[in-house]
């Protein structure tokens, strides 16, 4: 539907996206950035911390159905988006930072459980902040696709730092085996996914680019299908 935003400019977005907050201007970014991510669909926030607090407090609807499985550094807003949510916090585990053997141990324990058919999520960051260090993001993708799992990537300090236009740099570039996908496009310096060609992996469910690091202004996008852009500005 057609806003009064298209009609002429106004002060603030008036509303929320699903009522009168809608606009050309927005749907125009989202579009481009959907397209620079490589991504189905993208919808913006006003921050990142906003973003994965909107995520992760509404993408896991089921209190005692769904369960969430989170490396043990990931980032505040994202532990703070999970407890806003309905999830019961029994229903919430942890795997070493970066370890794929202690996550695949949790995983196991999924099959144990009193929970008929969990619906798992894997909440992760492409690069941590504190340490630098980067994720093995094509395994957790690959263990959660053979799982059943879908995975939450935050790319809040991926994006800027991999892809084409630094791949030379990269101390790192070795354990990403970012060099053979230096040629392929679509990086460009917007994140480790991009860098990994990893945007259509199945078992990627979203992944959420802030816009105050790298990028230097305010702001940031969460980019994924259609349905799950549609399920956020639905919720």
């Amino acid at each position: 539907t057609t806003s009064s935003h298209d009609q002429g400019p106004l002060l603030g977005a008036t509303g929320s996206r699903l009522l009168s907050g809608d606009s050309n201007l927005a749907r125009s970014l989202e579009a481009n950035l959907a397209h620079i991510h490589n991504r189905p669909a993208a919808l913006l926030f006003n921050s990142g911390y906003d973003a994965n607090l909107s995520v992760l407090s509404s993408l896991p609807y089921r209190d005692d159905g769904d369960v969430i499985i989170m490396d043990e550094l990931v980032h505040n807003s994202l532990v703070m988006g999970i407890r806003m949510g309905r999830l019961k916090q029994k229903n919430v585990y942890t795997f070493q930072h970066n370890n794929i053997d202690d996550l695949k141990r949790v995983l196991r324990n999924m099959n144990k459980s009193s929970i008929a058919t969990p619906s798992i999520l894997i909440v992760i960051e492409s690069v941590y902040s504190m340490d630098g260090d980067v994720a093995p993001i094509k395994e957790i993708l690959d263990l959660a696709e053979q799982t059943g799992a879908a995975v939450i990537v935050d790319e809040a300090h991926g994006l800027g730092i991999f892809g084409r236009t630094n791949v030379d740099d990269m101390a790192l570039e070795s354990s990403l085996d970012i060099k053979s996908h230096q040629d392929n496009g679509g990086a460009g310096g917007t994140g480790a996914l991009a860098a990994l060609n990893l945007e259509h992996h199945p078992a990627l469910l979203c992944s959420v680019h802030t816009f105050g690091k790298a990028a230097g202004c305010h702001g940031a996008v969460v980019a994924g299908s259609n349905t799950i852009i549609s399920y956020l500005v639905n919720y």
